[in-house]
Parts: C-alpha cells; structure tokens; sequence
C-alpha cells in the first residue's frame, strides 16, 4: 500500500511538473511558436538605432552615452521603446514565415534552427541582420506567388498605379541651369532681365551671358542627371526633381533664401502613363496586397508574452549594451 501511495505520488508529481512547464513555455508564445529572450533582443538590434533616433529627435539628445538604455526622458523609457518595437517585428516575422508555410515555400523553423543556419553561413552579419534577409527574400517569394494567385484586373492595375508617387513614374531627365544664390533683388527683376537673354544659347554661353548682366553676383551652372545621381547625394537629388518640372527659359525661385534659378533646358522627365509602365503598376498592386495581408495577420496574431519576459529582455538588453 506504502508502495502505491508513492507510485502514484511520483505519477501525480510528473503529471504537476508536464503541466507547469507547458503552462510557462505556453504564457510566451505567438500564434503557439514559444518566444525567448535571445529572439527578441535579434530583432532589437535591427530596430535599435531608429528607436535611439527617435528619442534623440523628440528629446534633442545629443549624446547617447553608456546609460541610454537605462535612462528615463520625461516618463519615457528608450528599452520599453525597444522591446516594444522588437515585439511588433517578431510578430511580423512569425506571419510571414506562417504565409509562406501556407504556400509550400518552405517548412516551418524554429528560431533555434534560424540560429543554427545563421551559425553555419559563417557570414560576419549579426543574427538581426541575418534574420532581416531571410525575412526579405522570403516576402519577394510570397509576393510572387501571390501575383499569380490574384493577378490584377485593369482597373486595380490602374488604382495602384495613381498611389505611385510621381518620381517613381518619371522618366530620367536631364536639367541645365544657372543657379543664383543670395540675390538682393526680386525674382520679377530677374525675370525681366531673362526676357532679353540671346536665343539659342548653350549652358555654357548662357552661364556667362548671365554673369555679364550680373557682374557683382556669383550664378553657377547646373548639370543634373537623374540617371548619375548617387543615393547619398540629396541636394542634388532635390534640386534635380524640382527643376526638371520647371519651363526652359524660365526663372524660379529656390527653397533657400534670395535663392533663383534661371531654366536653360529640360530634357525628359515626363510621367509615364499606365499603360507605358505595366510593370510598376503590378509592382504597386503586390507591394500594397502583400501589405494588406500581413498587417492583417500581425492583427489577428495570438499573441501571449508575460511581463517576467519583458522584464528579462530589458535587464538582459541593458547590460549588453
């Protein structure tokens, strides 16, 4: 009886055991996949420098300093930030991997086993950044089989197409003008004086032209093509998309104080139509479906993260960094 009495004591206890560990591994889940710590603090370090940015820009934060990840602005803590953030980037991660599951794209991973593909790529990426990749090219997968499961009719071809903003619709253009900054004068006085420019003038000729009518103001030749911008180069950038929408022989007023710009040729730059650029309709269409879809799978996720895990993420995040 004694014998029993413990045997059955010891199934009970197993029984008690199973259940707590269910129970703890269950409270932090998304959509029944467990959630840990290391998995949150990989998509913070993708999402940590725009939080840092953004607590800068509202609290003009100047220095970060060793402590920021501990420190406190006006109520607001940046790592609550931060795992907030990580949060919605874990779950967004979870829905699409679970969409392309649902398209036979892959089989399901869990994060030991992305950690472990991580390891044995040998890459000098961080695991966030690995991850972040993986997460692109899968969406470009799904994308592309969801374009062949609703392909767009004409008319959600079209609605796509007017959402495109303009300079992605333009054509390359090329822009020649005289800039003229820090003019004392108005932009009517400038335009009179441009009404007795030489035609046919070439950039060049009508560069010097205007230095002659303004002999006391330095005006510089502009040569601007969209086709040899670089990424980082946002001045031109600006001024390239501003000017190239102006009218040749045409003076106009810039974004800086008593700054002018006399127009001595557009070339290109035109919108292309929908009917001309199918391609960048279809793109609009996926990017805004495939958007759709996964907004209303993070909507819709279940997701279950207890306060002790939150609270582990911060003291754990803080101490690394």
């Amino acid at each position: 009886m004694k014998q029993f009495f413990f045997t059955f004591s010891a199934i009970i206890l197993v029984i008690f055991l199973v259940a707590f560990l269910f129970r703890v591994q269950s409270s932090n889940t998304v959509n029944g996949q467990p959630v840990t710590v290391p998995e949150l603090e990989a998509y913070a370090d993708e999402c940590a420098n725009q939080v840092a940015s953004e607590f800068a820009d509202k609290y003009q934060i100047t220095s970060y300093g060793q402590d920021f990840w501990k420190s406190t602005y006006h109520g607001e803590q940046p790592i609550q930030a931060l795992y907030e953030q990580a949060v919605v980037s874990l779950i967004r991660h979870h829905v699409i991997e679970e969409a392309a599951v649902s398209l036979n794209l892959i089989e399901k991973h869990s994060f030991k086993e992305e950690q472990q593909e991580w390891k044995q790529t040998g890459s000098n990426v961080s695991l966030g950044q690995y991850l972040a990749a993986q997460e692109a090219q899968l969406s470009d997968r799904i994308k592309k089989a969801w374009l062949q499961e609703t392909p767009p009719n004409k008319q959600q071809l079209a609605n796509a197409f007017d959402r495109l903003e303009d300079k992605y619709k333009q054509t390359d253009y090329e822009v020649s003008a005289i800039e003229i900054p820090g003019f004392k004068g108005t932009l009517a006085e400038l335009q009179k004086i441009a009404q007795k420019i030489p035609p046919k003038l070439d950039a060049s000729a009508a560069e010097s032209w205007w230095q002659q009518q303004l002999p006391r103001q330095m005006v510089t030749l502009l040569s601007l093509k969209s086709s040899e911008f670089q990424k980082d180069d946002l001045y031109r950038q600006a001024a390239g998309a501003f000017l190239s929408g102006q009218k040749t022989g045409t003076v106009v007023a810039g974004d800086q104080k008593q700054q002018f710009f006399y127009i001595v040729q557009v070339k290109g730059g035109q919108l292309l139509t929908v009917e001309e650029a199918p391609k960048l309709a279809e793109n609009q269409y996926i990017n805004d479906l495939f958007e759709e879809r996964i907004a209303e799978g993070q909507e819709k996720a279940k997701v279950s993260l207890s306060k002790k895990i939150a609270a582990s993420f911060r003291t754990s995040y803080q101490n690394k960094n």
